[in-house]
């Protein structure tokens, strides 16, 4: 991601990292004289997204030699502590888009603008309909080898920049637009035995251990059979000649059973971790009893010291707490003492005084770790963070029913009844971990008595003053509620941004403008305001009783 700003001089380069924040390679990415610097950015600050990558050519005339392939060695090149040496490393970039620009009503006027901008855009194409689409995938796969760079597939997506909006995105991935990969590089190896490895949630997976082979400049080993199902799918007989390779170039995968062996696989009825009984739910295969298990148990120590940034929890630490019966749950962390630390073998007192430092402060973790913490089946942080910006506070979200999580940005129909039904189970564990705790203050979050509690305020259009995250946080020290899309009830507030106009370039309003017009006609009591309106009530509050007499208006 690269961050210019209005006079388009480029502030800030960073990696996608997580998914909510990555590494910073400003110094980086602008000694390798990858991208340009400055742009011509009219006035108007930008975000550009695109692939670092390294010319096939240059990489077999340069590199060749010294590195096994041109995906890891450009991420390495990216995190070389003297960045100087960056731009020996024959480093290019080629963008894919610009985010957060309302002037662009397509993507043929986005590639246009970066073309314009100096940027290298590769290979896109404009399709009329699925049938072109599909043509011009295939055609891409066929002149795959051809291309000068290396390439794991195509992204489709929707062109039409009001249509993108109105699809919207969920937390894993926009709805406008989809991935279609090729088959990476396969190669023949021996399939010799399965191992089934117990996770955090008491799930069993299945894991190939295979005779090693390389594949893609790297040596593979082993490769996940996903579930119980996949195994019984591919009637695997050991040994068995497989077909392996590494899907997207990274991820190992069996692609096909080529020769089947004579010994029949069978499902474990016993757990491997705890030796108790298993059980199975339609392709999955899971300890019965994963409380008391002791690898799923350790893994869950894992995962929270992992989620609440606890330094020093790691597999052998929490193996030796879950042996010693010092630490069977998290909870159990934050009851350690120095002394009963220091018993455990190789572990100094150093090392049991770092360990309680790094617990205590992470006592004043956030909701949002915490929520990450529990482990909940597609609970990451992009979803707690939208739970607890949409609801306000976790108390607030314990107690919300499932048809009223559906409404929040990016959760489904299932995945607010299993985030509903496990915070319900799981809530007596919950309330000894929160005793234990000292989390932010929620009502510093979102205060009960600010002037806009039992309102939804939503924010559509390029704002002025600030970026959109920013302004929901001010609506949230206002006590509202600030969800992804306007909702069909009383006491809400669109605020249509102030740059350009809030109508589209095509001069139509946004959806979010337009169901608002249509909540209004219906009677409910919702108001449109204009960004500098907005920025006027919530810097004097009076203000909310004279705007709340013209419910149903809007500025014309």
């Amino acid at each position: 991601s690269l961050r210019y700003d209005a006079s388009g001089n480029l502030q800030c380069a960073a990696t996608r990292g997580n998914g909510r924040s990555g590494e910073d390679i400003t110094a980086n990415i602008s000694a390798s004289g990858a991208v340009p610097n400055p742009i011509n950015s009219a006035g108007a600050a930008l975000e550009i997204r695109g692939e670092v990558y390294i010319n096939k050519q240059d990489f077999a005339d340069h590199l060749g030699e010294r590195f096994a392939n041109a995906r890891n060695t450009a991420a390495g090149a990216l995190k070389q502590k003297d960045h100087h040496t960056t731009a020996s490393y024959f480093l290019r970039f080629f963008a894919y888009d610009l985010i957060d620009d309302d002037r662009l009503i397509d993507e043929a006027a986005k590639f246009n603008l970066l073309d314009q901008l100096g940027f290298a855009p590769h290979g896109h194409l404009i399709c009329d309909d699925s049938a072109a689409t599909s043509t011009a995938i295939q055609d891409l796969a066929d002149r795959r080898d051809e291309l000068p760079f290396e390439t794991d597939g195509v992204v489709a997506r929707c062109a039409i920049a009001t249509e993108q909006r109105r699809l919207g995105l969920t937390a894993h991935h926009p709805r406008y637009a989809i991935a279609f990969k090729f088959s990476g590089a396969v190669a023949q190896t021996l399939l010799t035995e399965i191992e089934w490895q117990v996770a955090r949630t008491g799930t069993i997976t299945p894991v190939a251990i295979l005779q090693p082979v390389e594949l893609a400049g790297a040596m593979i080993g082993r490769a996940s059979l996903h579930h119980a199902g996949r195994v019984e799918a591919l009637e695997l007989r050991l040994p068995a000649r497989v077909l392996a390779g590494r899907r997207g170039g990274v991820i190992p995968h069996i692609e096909a059973v080529i020769e089947q062996g004579e010994e029949a696989v069978i499902l474990p009825t016993i757990c491997p971790g705890c030796q108790g009984p298993t059980r199975r739910a339609d392709d999955f295969l899971s300890c019965a009893n994963p409380a008391d298990c002791q690898p799923a148990q350790v893994a869950r120590l894992i995962h929270w010291g992992r989620s609440f940034e606890i330094e020093g929890i790691g597999q052998k630490l929490a193996e030796m707490l879950f042996s010693e019966g010092l630490a069977r749950r998290p909870a159990d962390l934050y009851q350690l003492d120095r002394e009963a630390l220091t018993q455990l073998p190789r572990f100094a007192a150093k090392s049991a005084d770092n360990l309680l430092d790094e617990l205590r402060r992470s006592r004043r973790g956030s909701p949002r770790q915490l929520l990450v913490a529990l482990g909940i089946h597609e609970l990451g942080p992009t979803i707690a963070e939208h739970l607890l910006a949409d609801l306000g506070s976790l108390a607030a979200l314990r107690g919300a029913a499932p048809d009223r999580l559906e409404k929040i940005d990016g959760i489904g129909t299932t995945l607010a009844a299993g985030i509903h039904a496990a915070l319900q189970q799981r809530s007596a564990e919950i309330d000894a971990v929160l005793a234990l705790l000292d989390l932010q203050s929620e009502q510093q979050e979102t205060p009960l008595d600010g002037i806009l509690n039992g309102f939804w305020v939503v924010f559509t259009g390029t704002l002025e003053g600030c970026d959109r995250r920013s302004a929901q946080a001010d609506a949230r020290q206002l006590s509202a509620q600030t969800p992804s899309s306007v909702l069909a009830q009383n006491d809400g507030i669109l605020v249509v941004g102030d740059r350009n106009s809030p109508l589209l370039s095509d001069g139509r309003v946004s959806s979010k403008h337009a169901k608002t017009r249509t909540l209004i006609r219906a009677g409910l009591k919702v108001i449109i305001l204009a960004e500098s309106e907005w920025n006027a009530l919530i810097a004097d509050a009076a203000l909310l009783g004279e705007l709340q007499e013209r419910w149903g208006g809007e500025r014309r």
